[in-house]
């Protein structure tokens, strides 16, 4: 890359005290494939949330946007697609074996890519639920619409 001068970088050096937390986690060596990752991840990554103001309507409870379940699997990103007319949901199959991921959702699911294209449509199964396969250590992107 060549010589390309002086760069002074004192915090690299790390010449300051620092603090880290640890936790253990321990089970069954199957268990630990399948929720280790999960609860590391939970540890390690802090719940971020942002004051709204006040808002009239109601919810129900028994309803979601979106429910989702899949042994080994995490969602990693939830956002407003770029185009500004669906939904973007990111998903993270931690574990080397096969998962099914399923998703409740009221809309159209279709996969996507890494810049949020919108690809092949999922067809709901006869109860309303998409059913995604996913390999081990795969990631996959959804694209959901209302």
């Amino acid at each position: 890359m060549g010589d390309w001068g002086y760069f002074p970088t004192p915090e690299a050096q790390c010449r300051r005290i620092t603090e880290a937390k640890l936790r253990w986690v321990s089970g069954k060596k199957e268990d630990m494939e399948r929720d280790g990752f999960a609860e590391a991840q939970k540890f390690q990554i802090g719940f971020t949330s942002k004051q709204i103001s006040i808002q009239k309507g109601s919810l129900p409870m028994s309803k979601t946007y979106l429910n989702w379940q899949g042994d080994g699997m995490v969602m990693t990103g939830y956002k407003a697609a770029n185009d500004g007319k669906g939904i973007i949901a990111r998903f993270v199959n931690q574990c080397k074996n096969p998962s099914v991921l399923e998703v409740i959702h009221p809309g159209e699911c279709f996969k996507s890519n890494e810049i949020e294209e919108k690809g092949e449509e999922i067809p709901p199964d006869a109860k309303g639920i998409f059913r995604i396969s996913v390999r081990g250590c795969e990631i996959v992107t959804l694209y959901l619409s209302d």
